[in-house]
């Protein structure tokens, strides 16, 4: 009996070796691969495709193209890489928000998260901060929601996505505090 399992663990790592040897030698990339963005050249997912590209496409021996397609939310340039030829050549550097937010904020979407889009890495992962102008009479997060709920609707905060704008809501839930 362990002589046939050996045998049969034998033949399936040969097996297993033979088709790696000619997946190997499909020669990919073997034109330049597109790394669509959906944010403006200078933000973060932006600056985070070009800081790895350059030595990405040194390895691979292959140039690659950032391109950049802002608005809606990501959902720009979700939907061009989903309608894309599906030849691994055209992919989508993303974000939380357009293959997570996006599916709770927007009734319709033009792409489906799960169904057009297989995940390949994760780049970053992004702290979200909270920070206050220096006359704000708040030096920790506990001052903070004592002065938000002391001060009721005079407090405000900005935000530059949605997924900052859906964590502050969270925040303002846990903590019944009102910051606009």
């Amino acid at each position: 009996m362990k002589l046939a399992l050996r045998i049969t663990n034998l033949a399936l790592m040969l097996a297993l070796a033979i088709a790696a040897g000619m997946a190997n030698s499909q020669n990919f990339p073997n034109k330049p691969l597109r790394f669509v963005t959906g944010n403006a050249p200078g933000g973060g997912t932006d600056t985070i495709t070009r800081m790895i590209t350059p030595k990405l496409s040194e390895r691979l021996g292959q140039t690659i193209i950032v391109d950049n397609k802002p608005g809606a939310n990501g959902i720009i340039a979700s939907e061009y890489v989903a309608k894309s030829e599906p030849d691994g050549y055209t992919l989508l550097v993303g974000t939380d928000g357009q293959m997570v937010l996006n599916v709770g904020l927007f009734k319709t979407l033009p792409y489906n998260p799960v169904a057009d889009f297989a995940p390949i890495s994760k780049l970053t992962s992004t702290p979200v901060m909270i920070v206050a102008h220096p006359s704000v009479p708040a030096r920790s997060i506990k001052e903070l929601i004592e002065l938000a709920k002391a001060k009721p609707g005079k407090l405000f905060y900005a935000s530059g996505a949605p997924v900052f704008q859906v964590a502050t809501e969270m925040f303002k839930a846990r903590t019944d505090s009102n910051i606009v």
